[in-house]
């Protein structure tokens, strides 16, 4: 019996450690099938990784007074949902096809996922400790990194030998074909688009990296990993990229002079010069995006038609937000509201585009995480939601990750203003770090 056991904790070891190595990963280009009856839910190839995980954990779920409130918190919007539902069913009736009970289904649905994916987060945690995590992220990161740079050299001198390399990976990831990278003129690792590159890098890599700098960890090498990836953003030439890095990157500076009482250590001002050199060469050999551009100017740019399909969803969000203020409209339920609140400008800008022809034909949701959450669940089911992650911060506060975890949430705050968080499973790791029971004990912590 002893050894079936340890065969268990055997499985479930590696199964959470290909988690792990996977969580950078969309659905992979043979199983889009599934994306596509699942939708969001199915987003990631974690998706298959955490059923099993899940399966395997079931004799062993979690107890706490955290994960209670993870309860009660999911309880309440789903509520809040229902009653929205009800009450705004005799006002809009059938739409589209739509009714509000079969609206606010989706995000119902996906925020019992949330909470399985946050569980089982937890789980991996405890069973493998952080120290193997980082391990194993620095190898997927050393993968990523060599990829980018094949990328770049493919992109600029355009070899055809490497994009036939780059054409059979698009084969099997969702990432852009060699013609694709040429006609956008750049890099996207092994995701679908720039955006989805500067999540990863934004969630998996830079706040590992930095969190080892504050802590003064090997600081030389990690300061050369930091610069080893400065080209390659530049070359994601992704807004949201560099909004979420250069916001993470003044947290870390925060937190290292906090944490050293305002002395800079040489190597990180040997590091900043190399930085510096290392743009203006790019810029001499004119390969240098407007980053100038990409990072301050783009987010106010609502001639950019991408700019403007995101902007829309505040207008929307917020509309449906100052309607119903205490409870929301159900999250889910913007779509009935989409053209009520659609700006005027946009109207202009994008009513000959094929997604608008789409949003005409259907009803859509909030689309941006923390905005749709506060016009679908008001300022009620917020604050429930606000109170869980003050409650969250505190039991990291003491612990020895809470500077990762800080830069990590900060981060993951940016990305929830401009994107969902469905199915993202590479966001609830850090979600899930103060459930965890390991991280809380120093004999235990690695």
């Amino acid at each position: 019996m002893h050894v079936l056991v340890n065969k268990d904790k055997i499985v479930e070891k590696i199964i959470a450690e290909f988690y792990i190595i996977f969580l950078p990963f969309q659905m992979l280009v043979p199983f889009l099938w599934l994306t596509e009856r699942m939708r969001g839910m199915a987003l990631y190839f974690d998706f298959f990784i955490s059923l099993i995980g899940l399966m395997l954990m079931m004799k062993k779920w979690p107890s706490s007074n955290l994960h209670n409130s993870l309860i009660f918190t999911i309880g309440c919007v789903e509520l809040i949902s229902l009653i929205n539902a009800i009450r705004l069913y005799r006002v809009v009736g059938t739409t589209l096809g739509e009714t509000t009970f079969t609206a606010i289904s989706g995000q119902c649905i996906y925020w019992i996922q949330y909470y399985f994916i946050i569980v089982y987060s937890a789980h991996v945690i405890d069973l493998i400790g952080m120290k193997k995590i980082c391990k194993l992220l620095k190898k997927v990161e050393a993968i990523m990194l060599v990829l980018g740079y094949i990328q770049m050299v493919a992109l600029y001198i355009q070899s055809s030998v490497l994009g036939r390399v780059l054409d059979e990976l698009a084969v099997i990831f969702q990432t852009y074909s060699f013609t694709e990278m040429i006609k956008e003129s750049r890099i996207t690792l092994l995701f679908s688009e720039p955006a989805f590159a500067g999540y990863y890098l934004g969630t998996l890599v830079f706040p590992f990296i930095l969190f080892e700098i504050v802590e003064n960890n090997d600081l030389h090498k990690n300061l050369v990993r930091l610069l080893l990836w400065l080209p390659v953003v530049i070359s994601i030439s992704s807004s949201n990229c560099y909004v979420i890095l250069i916001i993470e990157l003044i947290a870390a500076a925060f937190f290292y002079l906090k944490k050293n009482r305002l002395k800079i250590n040489l190597y990180i001002l040997i590091s900043a010069i190399a930085a510096g050199t290392i743009i203006i060469l790019l810029v001499m050999m004119g390969r240098m995006p407007n980053i100038g551009y990409y990072a301050f100017e783009k987010l106010f740019d609502k001639t950019n038609m991408s700019v403007a399909w995101r902007y829309i969803p505040y207008y929307v969000n917020w509309g449906c937000f100052k309607s119903s203020f205490l409870i929301g409209i159900g999250n889910g339920n913007q779509g009935f509201f989409y053209w009520e609140y659609f700006p005027q400008w946009a109207d202009e800008l994008l009513k000959l585009t094929e997604t608008y022809a789409l949003k005409k034909s259907e009803i859509g949701n909030g689309a941006l995480f923390f905005p749709s959450c506060l016009a679908g669940y008001g300022i009620i089911g917020c604050s429930i939601v606000a109170f869980l992650c003050v409650e969250c911060r505190k039991r990291m506060i003491n612990t020895r990750y809470y500077y990762l975890y800080a830069i990590l949430i900060l981060g993951i705050v940016v990305r929830g203003m401009v994107s969902d968080f469905v199915g993202c499973y590479d966001v609830f790791l850090a979600v899930g770090m103060p459930f965890s029971k390991i991280i809380f004990d120093k004999k235990m912590v690695e």
